[in-house]
């Protein structure tokens, strides 16, 4: 199947929104015919390696998961997050780069912070697999503490596994609590 493509103006792809071209042709019409059907070639390619998949929302899917927005990889539905407004039924970009945006960071950036820590958890300075939790970026609520609001990036505390950051946040991050909290569990809060 062929279509006819006006190249002077400049195309964009139906999936990602950027020019399929760097630059404008000059006055003529064009046959596509491989199939492009409006795609750039990274589009394509992706749809070359997986043929069952619908494009909706900006991002591949097909009965098993979708590609990411962002990151462009394809993952299954777990690492997307539900959302009925979405066609495929999950949010376009996957948890992992949600929160990397949330906290306006990198991965590198998270990645560099980790191996400072050690690769351990800030508090209890426990491995991943032994905490048997994923890690979760700690920042100062004082300074960026909006929920749904992005993050400075500036205020990050350190990296955490989820018991401890779920600790300090049933604790309102109040100093004076954990203080109280150690007290406590030392038996001297006589």
């Amino acid at each position: 199947m062929s279509i006819k493509i006006d190249w002077t103006v400049e195309q964009l792809c139906l999936r990602c929104n950027k020019p399929m071209h760097s630059q404008k042709y000059k006055t003529r019409t064009d046959t596509v015919t491989y199939g492009g059907k409006g795609y750039c070639q990274h589009c394509r390619e992706t749809l070359k390696r997986n043929p069952g998949a619908k494009v909706r929302d900006g991002a591949y899917f097909d009965d098993n998961g979708q590609e990411c927005f962002k990151c462009k990889q394809y993952k299954p539905f777990a690492d997307f997050t539900l959302n009925k407004k979405c066609r495929s039924g999950y949010n376009t970009t996957c948890k992992r780069c949600k929160i990397f945006w949330i906290h306006n960071i990198t991965e590198d950036d998270f990645n560099n912070l980790l191996e400072r820590q050690g690769n351990v958890c800030a508090i209890c300075r426990r491995t991943k697999k032994e905490s048997g939790s994923a890690w979760h970026i700690d920042h100062d609520h004082s300074c960026c503490g909006e929920k749904g609001k992005k993050a400075c990036g500036k205020c990050i505390r350190g990296i955490l596994c989820g018991t401890c950051n779920s600790a300090i946040g049933m604790m309102a991050d109040d100093i004076d609590r954990l203080k109280n909290a150690i007290a406590y569990l030392s038996g001297d809060n006589k």
